[in-house]
């Protein structure tokens, strides 16, 4: 069956501290109006044991770490679904994961959550906490991603990779697969420098020759998007050799979740449980 598959660094799920702002509540929102439409779509993403770090000055002006839990409620709809080994060129062992289900009428999430190498498993317990070493992050992260999907699609199945993080999945997707990438932001932090040699090493693919993650992704990709028309332009202008296959989709939120419900007991009340 032909289904849609997103894979992102991070989702919103009610009650998860498994995102840092709005690609999270982005990929939240398609996820639950998926599953209310009856849409066959799966969310691959890493599950982050203590979530994403914040910090407060309650104390002057010294920062302090200030850890997001996951509430029980969302810790409670997760169903451990076995696990996986991911290996790179001569056997190399680049990750083993437990995986996690989540699911919300016909949408499903499998979230994957990172146990060994050591190294690894450290740069998963906090979201986006992987400045000392970016490479083996996004290098991890893609491998394991491409592969869970590789296991639960099919041929024609579409493939939407989220931000230039994941851009070498595309690289590892079986054949057959129509495959998307969808630029989120035009500052430099979402276009994060091409780990080639490190990549080709350990996963055994080839790579183009370009600076960044995000032209490596608009190489391999059949299409890209931005996500408005100002931001198509501004990225048509950053990647001009790509031009002729950047168009748009506007961002949406799910109505459901966001809408100002007016009634004589509530006037105004804003429903949403983020």
């Amino acid at each position: 069956m032909r289904v849609i598959v997103s894979l992102t660094m991070e989702v919103a799920f009610e009650g998860s501290a498994n995102y840092a702002g709005g690609l999270g509540v982005l990929e939240a929102d398609k996820f639950y109006a998926a599953g209310r439409l009856g849409l066959p779509y799966i969310l691959i993403a890493p599950f982050y044991p203590y979530g994403y770090v914040d910090y407060n000055t309650v104390d002057g002006p010294r920062l302090v770490e200030v850890r997001h839990r996951h509430s029980p409620s969302f810790l409670a709809r997760l169903s451990h679904i076995g696990g996986l080994e991911v290996r790179g060129r001569h056997g190399r062992l680049v990750a083993e994961v437990e995986l996690l289900e989540y699911r919300s009428g016909s949408a499903r999430a499998v979230l994957y959550r990172v146990l060994r190498p050591r190294r690894q498993a450290s740069l998963f317990k906090h979201l986006y906490r992987h400045h000392e070493d970016e490479c083996t992050y996004y290098i991890t992260a893609a491998a394991i991603a491409s592969k869970v999907a590789s296991k639960l699609i099919s041929d024609g199945s579409i493939v939407d990779v989220q931000e230039a993080h994941l851009a070498l999945a595309l690289y590892m997707l079986p054949k057959g697969v129509r495959k998307r990438f969808i630029t989120h932001t035009p500052g430099p932090w979402g276009h994060p420098r091409l780990c080639r040699s490190e990549a080709e090493e350990i996963l055994d693919i080839s790579l183009p020759d370009v600076r960044t993650a995000t032209e490596a992704a608009m190489e391999e990709a059949f299409e890209v998007y931005a996500v408005s028309r100002a931001h198509a332009e501004t990225t048509r202008r950053l990647f001009p050799k790509y031009a002729d296959k950047i168009s748009y989709v506007t961002n949406a939120i799910d109505l459901e979740r966001w809408v100002r419900v007016k009634s004589a007991d509530s006037p105004g009340k804003l429903w949403g449980s983020i």
